[in-house]
């Protein structure tokens, strides 16, 4: 029961990297209200996706909803980032905001 837990955690910590710095770029550049409202809606959503999940699938899929919830949370910060400071803080082409570059 551990090992696929394990994988599905990891890999919402794989989103969260790929998610770049955008969270502590907002809180530093004083978007703090906006960092609140991601982290909040974030949280909801774990909750939600856990309380839905969990009954269906145990612990596999309380961790399936973090990952989940973790993969929303990099993809508001990222965009959040890109539209209040002009940054692109994800990892690979800026997708997001149709960018042409190489």
């Amino acid at each position: 029961v551990a090992a696929p837990c394990i994988s599905l955690l990891s890999l919402g910590l794989v989103a969260r990297a790929a998610g770049g710095h955008g969270e502590d770029l907002l809180m530093a550049l004083g978007h703090q209200a906006h960092t609140v409202r991601i982290a909040t809606l974030s949280a909801l959503v774990a909750l939600g996706l856990a309380f839905i999940a969990t009954p269906l699938f145990g612990l596999t899929g309380a961790a399936a909803a973090m990952t989940c919830a973790a993969a929303i949370r990099s993809v508001l910060f990222v965009r959040a980032a890109r539209r209040l400071t002009g940054l692109y803080t994800g990892i690979g082409r800026d997708t997001f905001a149709g960018d042409k570059s190489p």
